[in-house]
């Protein structure tokens, strides 16, 4: 029965076990991906971010799948390579 459960890892579990590991929680997906946890939320808040919330009332936890960390990665990084490439609006007016 135990295999069913979400298991949640502190980061020095996740660099040994990273193929383990579903989901992070806010603070520990914040330091994976060297971002600070108000950063993490704002980001869940904007569905930027995908995370799920499991309990409820001062129990609930929010997690955020490592899946969608990866995902998110993917993205920012398109984005920021689309910006390079994109001539500023300084750069088009020097033509």
């Amino acid at each position: 029965m135990e295999e069913n459960k979400v298991r949640i890892f502190d980061l020095g579990s996740v660099l040994k076990d990273a193929d383990l590991v579903l989901a992070l929680r806010p603070d520990k997906a914040a330091k994976a991906i060297d971002v600070s946890e108000p950063f993490v939320r704002e980001e869940i808040k904007r569905g930027k971010l995908k995370a799920v919330r499991k309990g409820r009332g001062k129990k609930q936890v929010v997690l955020v799948p490592v899946d969608a960390i990866r995902e998110y990665l993917k993205t920012s990084e398109a984005n920021d390579d689309n910006k390079a490439e994109s001539p500023s609006a300084d750069e088009a007016d020097e033509d």
